[in-house]
């Protein structure tokens, strides 16, 4: 629901920081500017898609499609690719397209000889990544096996009108399951709430309900599991509160490039006594995709300057040591 909102903030961001973004040239007066040459490029391989030999001699064809699919990944981290992936489509837009070939097609086949066998440090994906991932997505998920060609052109229309960045390849995740033909035998489907978390007069969580109500995370503008869902699951749970990082990226640490202040308070006071923000925290972005100074930052560690030796005592049921 907000993937394309993302792609709207990358031009934006370009724009704000033309010295750390190739596809920016020095008359552009907006980020349209930036937008409106991209997207004529983009439109050029929609009507002839681009062909490659790749360095094992296997042939390589990247549609319009496949350089959608390529930005949507990279709003997975904004923070950690928006720079490179600006650099390479830069790169194609110019008639170098070798980068955006590398950088789309390692992560969609391994290389392989031009006989077709693949190279012997190019494994086949593992179970998380492969046949392994359809056991779980299809057999927990609404059955869909018996829909025809019309219902998936509407299903796929439908997800394309949310995003035209990502919604066809979701609907593509979910198209696997049209001829499954198994059911989980314990699928849960609902319903998703739970007891208001109580304490007995000396503050102890009371068995059978809840330690303390849920606490959820979520960037303002995430492509895989949107605010509005955090939102949602927010009024379903009794006291629960919500924090939001105001950056884009999948998940809100990543959005934060692994480094905000205001978000690990939330979480460490949530672990360590089980409260959270009354309503919705919102929480302000150090870092931006464009900012040099913010690369090199993902990482989820122990704070500097934490102290072990001056947190909350008791430790509250929830609580653990940071890494």
């Amino acid at each position: 629901m907000d993937t394309d909102k993302i792609y709207t903030e990358f031009f934006k961001d370009c724009h704000r920081y033309p010295s750390s973004c190739a596809l920016s040239r020095p008359q552009d007066s907006s980020p349209n500017d930036i937008k409106n040459r991209f997207e004529t490029w983009l439109h050029t391989v929609e009507e002839n898609p681009v062909t490659s030999i790749g360095p094992t001699g296997d042939v390589r064809v990247l549609s319009a499609s496949d350089v959608r699919t390529y930005m949507g990944a990279s709003f997975y981290n904004p923070i950690s690719t928006f720079i490179d992936m600006a650099s390479t489509l830069d790169g194609a837009i110019n008639g170098s397209t070798t980068a955006l070939f590398e950088a789309y097609f390692q992560n969609i086949t391994p290389q392989h000889t031009s006989n077709g066998c693949i190279l012997p440090d190019n494994p086949p994906s593992g179970p998380d990544g492969g046949d392994g991932s359809f056991p779980v997505l299809c057999s927990d998920g609404d059955d869909v096996s018996g829909t025809d060609a019309a219902w998936w052109r509407q299903y796929s229309d439908y997800l394309v009108s949310q995003s035209s960045i990502l919604g066809s390849q979701w609907a593509s995740i979910r198209f696997h399951c049209s001829r499954w033909p198994f059911r989980s035998n314990w699928r849960f489907t609902g319903p998703f709430t739970a007891p208001a978390p109580r304490k007995d007069d000396n503050g102890k969580p009371v068995p059978g309900y809840p330690a303390a109500p849920n606490l959820y995370l979520s960037s303002r503008l995430d492509p895989v599991t949107p605010l509005v869902n955090a939102q949602v699951m927010q009024s379903k749970y009794p006291e629960s509160g919500l924090v939001v990082l105001d950056g884009a990226g999948h998940t809100a640490v990543s959005a934060a490039g692994g480094v905000n202040k205001c978000l690990f308070d939330a979480i460490e006071e949530y672990l360590e006594t089980g409260h959270v923000p009354p309503k919705t925290k919102v929480c302000q972005n150090d870092c931006g995709p464009f900012q040099q100074s913010c690369q090199g930052k993902l990482r989820l560690a122990k704070r500097h300057g934490a102290n072990l030796g001056q947190r909350k005592q008791p430790w509250f049921p929830l609580g653990v040591m940071w890494a």
